[in-house]
């Protein structure tokens, strides 16, 4: 099975559940749960290392930051300053995945 690999630039120190996600530049609240009922790959988790130094969620949205699945500046923090494998990067932002080589 494949998985569907949204990625944005930045978050707000966490991801947004799929159901969450701040698609076409909305502000929306999180609702309960951390786990996607429709993508279960594209669940909520903390992301200190994509946290934007200065604007807010609904800032953030506007600019079109969804913060749904990989960030972008997160997973660059993580590999460059703290050494993590790209394996780890992705399990981190994607929920309950496997990684294989196909080719």
């Amino acid at each position: 099975d494949f998985v569907l690999a949204a990625y944005c630039s930045w978050s707000d120190g966490s991801t947004r559940k799929y159901e969450d996600g701040h698609w076409g530049g909305t502000c929306k609240q999180k609702t309960p749960g951390n786990i996607s009922s429709v993508h279960p790959e594209l669940s909520a988790v903390s992301d200190p290392y994509g946290k934007h130094p200065t604007l807010g969620t609904c800032a953030l949205a506007s600019a079109g930051n969804h913060m749904v699945g990989m960030i972008a500046n997160g997973s660059l923090v993580m590999a460059r300053d703290h050494g993590k494998p790209y394996t780890a990067i992705l399990s981190h932002y994607y929920h309950d995945i496997s990684i294989v080589k196909e080719y």
